[in-house]
């Protein structure tokens, strides 16, 4: 018999999300009841120029030798962080740092990692949740103490300023909610669109902290295939 041994990083990944699915119990009409009774396993890809480097083979020939699993739960904005990004997008490229000079693009790639997780994980079988952080390039909240928010330090500015500009959602009196709009439409709608049935959820990190409930259902509503969003909170 031959023995795959898991890596320290994904060993501990793996338990805490087994544990965190274990006790799920979803209605009988929720989308996301292909969950129930179901294991998956979380890895972090990294974001912004740092992706251009990632190799991601090893993890994912670990997972796909783990028979039993059912999904893997992966990221396109930083964790708990929503100024970088996994995968290209080409409204996020005008808030590159620094401005001065656009091959030193930390916001997003140019290679598509999420994109080449997603078909790896379809070809494997297996399903995919995707994290976002809610605030996206906005970074409110507690983004500013984040790490990695010294490499971006004007890209919430520039965002701001870009959403300023614009009158689509004038009518809206709170300047966050109506930076939150223009988060689902350029981003957002983006890239649910640029990769459709390759993801199966998504997990909007701080998103009922960041907008009231109306705002986000209206948002995931329009922007994110309906099938493709859904279940138990």
């Amino acid at each position: 018999m031959k023995i795959r041994l898991l890596t320290p990083r994904l060993l501990i990944l793996t338990f805490f999300l087994t544990l965190n699915q274990a006790f799920a119990v979803c209605p009988d009409d929720s989308r996301a009841k292909w969950m129930e009774g179901k294991w998956g396993v979380h890895f972090q890809l990294l974001s912004g120029q740092s992706a251009e480097s990632q190799d991601v083979s090893q993890i994912l020939e670990e997972i796909e030798a783990l028979k039993t699993v059912s999904y893997i739960h992966v990221n396109v904005s930083a964790m708990a962080f929503g100024g970088r990004f996994t995968a290209p997008n080409p409204f996020l490229d005008q808030f590159h740092y620094p401005a001065d000079d656009p091959s030193l693009n930390v916001c997003v790639p140019e290679r598509d990692l999420l994109g080449e997780v997603l078909n790896a994980a379809d070809k494997a079988g297996l399903r995919v949740l995707v994290y976002m952080k809610a605030t996206g390039p906005l970074m409110n909240e507690n983004d500013p103490t984040h790490s990695l928010y010294a490499s971006v330090p004007d890209v919430s500015a520039r965002f701001q300023a870009w959403c300023d500009a614009e009158t689509t959602y004038d009518s809206i009196p709170n300047n966050t909610k109506r930076y939150q709009y223009y988060m689902a439409d350029e981003v957002v709608e983006y890239y649910s669109l640029q990769y459709g049935d390759l993801i199966d959820g998504w997990w909007f990190d701080k998103g009922k902290t960041i907008v009231d409930l109306a705002t986000a259902q209206n948002g995931l509503t329009q922007h994110v295939p309906e099938s493709r969003f859904g279940g138990c909170v």
